[in-house]
C-alpha cells in the first residue's frame, strides 16, 4: 500500500501527473490505502486533488487481523498483553482506527472470551468506509451487499455509505472470447450456426473422458472452490442431478466441474468422478485452454 501510493510521487513514467491521480485499491488486500492516503499524505497536503476508488469483489473475504496478533501467557493476566496500533504501521497516530475496529461475539472468538476481546482490524471494513467510492462487479451485487442475506455481517456499513456505492457490471474480452475465432476451439461456431459447437462438445468429452452421447444435456461449473461461488450448491445437489427425480429430472447428464480452492471441494470433484466414470469429470486445477473448451462445448454453464 505505501508502495502504491509513493510511485505516483518517484516514478517517472507516473511523476508527470503529479497528485492528479485515483488510485483502484481491490479487495481487502489494498484495504489500507485509503486510510495511508488520508492518514499520512493529506494530512501533509500531498494528493489532495486524488481520489480512492475501493472495489469489491467479494464480500465473504475481510482481511481480518487480531488486536493483540497474539496474546502473552507469560503475564500474571494475559489479558494486559499490549495491543498494537497503527504507529506500528509507520502512520503518525492510531487516527481513523474505529473505522477498521471489529469485535467477534464471545461464541466466535477462539476460547469463547476467557482471554480473547475478540478485537480485531478488518481491512475490508476499513476500505468501505475510508474510500472516496466504493464500486461493486455488478449493480445486482451492489444491492446484494447491502442486504442482510449477503452483507456479511457488513451490511449495516455498506448501507450507510449508499450514496458513493456502485455497481459496474463486469466484462469480457469480445475478441479472445469470440467462437468465431477462438484459436482454442477445434471447431468454430455462431449464433445462426452451431454445427461447430457440436464439434466442440464431442473434442470436450473425448478429451475428459466422458461418454461420446451427443444428446446428453452436459452442464459445467468453472471457479474458485468456494461457497461463494457454487460449488457447495453443485455438491449439496450433486445425487438429485445425478440421480433423476418423478418431477422430470432425468439424471442422464454429464457433468464438468473445473477449478482449485478449499481441500474438501477438491476432494468432492474427485469423488464424484470416481461415482460416476464417464459422466463426471472433476477437474482439479486450471487450464486457459480447457476453460475455453469447456464454455464453448457446454449446454449448461
Amino acid at each position: 500500500s505505501w508502495a502504491a501510493l509513493e510511485a505516483p510521487l518517484v516514478l517517472p513514467a507516473i511523476a508527470p501527473f503529479g497528485d492528479k491521480v485515483i488510485f483502484i485499491a481491490n479487495d481487502w488486500q489494498c484495504g489500507l490505502v485509503p486510510l495511508i492516503l488520508t492518514s499520512h499524505y493529506r494530512r501533509w497536503k500531498v494528493f489532495g486533488p486524488a481520489r480512492c476508488l475501493f472495489v469489491i469483489h467479494n464480500m465473504g473475504y475481510h482481511g481480518n487481523f487480531p488486536n493483540p496478533q497474539m496474546y502473552n501467557y507469560d503475564l500474571p493476566d494475559p489479558r494486559d498483553t499490549p495491543k498494537w496500533s497503527f504507529c506500528d504501521l509507520g502512520l503518525a497516530d492510531n487516527a481513523y482506527y474505529d473505522l477498521f475496529k471489529w469485535v467477534f461475539k464471545e461464541e466466535e472468538r477462539g476460547d469463547g472470551g476467557v482471554v480473547d476481546d475478540g478485537e480485531c482490524i478488518k481491512l475490508l471494513l476499513g476500505g468501505i468506509q475510508m474510500a472516496d467510492r466504493v464500486v461493486t462487479v455488478s449493480p445486482s451485487y451492489k444491492e446484494e451487499i447491502m442486504s442482510d442475506q449477503g452483507g456479511w455481517q457488513l451490511e449495516h456499513n455498506v448501507r450507510q455509505r449508499s450514496d458513493r456505492l456502485d455497481g459496474i457490471l463486469n466484462g469480457i474480452d469480445t475478441t479472445q472470447w469470440n467462437p468465431e475465432t477462438d484459436k482454442f476451439l477445434p471447431a468454430c461456431f455462431n449464433a445462426k450456426n452451431l454445427t461447430g459447437k457440436a464439434v466442440c462438445k464431442q473434442r470436450l468429452q473425448e478429451s475428459l473422458g466422458l461418454r461420446q452421447e451427443p444428446d446428453a444435456p452436459l452442464v459445467a461449473f468453472i471457479g474458485r472452490l468456494a461457497p461463494q461461488k457454487g460449488i457447495d450448491v453443485i455438491a449439496e445437489s450433486f445425487g438429485w442431478l445425478m440421480g433423476g427425480d418423478d418431477q422430470g429430472v432425468l439424471g442422464d447428464c454429464q457433468l464438468v466441474m473445473m477449478g482449485s480452492g478449499q481441500h474438501e471441494y477438491a476432494e468432492f470433484m474427485r469423488s464424484a468422478e470416481g461415482q460416476h466414470k464417464g459422466r463426471v469429470c472433476g477437474y482439479v486445477g486450471f487450464s486457459s485452454e480447457m476453460e475455453h473448451l469447456i464454455i464453448a462445448g457446454a449446454d449448461i454453464l
